[in-house]
This record gives structure tokens, sequence and C-alpha cells, in this order.
């Protein structure tokens, strides 16, 4: 492949190489942002926790809190 000017690119900037480069920082950048989306939906949406959680807190009902230090969602807050 050779550059605008007429000339050669250096040995290390390689097209094939360029593109696995971009297909692996999409595809990071697609599983962060997929992995993010999912933390905020455990909880029902308008529920106590939902609205806390979208103010960056956590909520402070003695049933949330019990739920959360068990590593669960409260299910009287949260019912599906």
């Amino acid at each position: 492949m050779t550059s605008v000017t007429g000339g050669r690119l250096p040995d290390h900037i390689h097209p094939a190489n360029t593109m696995k480069t971009l297909l692996t920082v999409l595809s990071a950048a697609a599983l962060m942002s997929t992995l993010s989306f999912g933390a905020d939906s455990k909880y029902k949406e308008g529920s106590c926790c939902d609205k806390a959680a979208k103010k960056g807190e956590k909520c402070a009902h003695p049933c949330c809190v019990d739920a959360e230090k068990a590593g669960k969602v409260c299910e009287k807050c949260n019912k599906k």
C-alpha cells in the first residue's frame, strides 16, 4: 500500500493490523456500554430503589437495606 505522496507506509502500519485494533476497541466499548446499561435494570421502573439509583444514592428503606446486605433486590418494593 502506498501513501498519498507515493512512498511506502512504514512496516509497523499495516491495514490489517489497523482494522484488528479498531475492531477490538469498538468491541470493548460495546461491551462496556452493555454492562453499564444492565446495572440499572435490576430495579423496577419507578420504585424507591430506582429513584435513589437515578440520583446516585442507595435506597434508605429498611427492607431495601436488608435486601442489599443479602446481595438481593427488595422484592416488596420491586415487584415485577
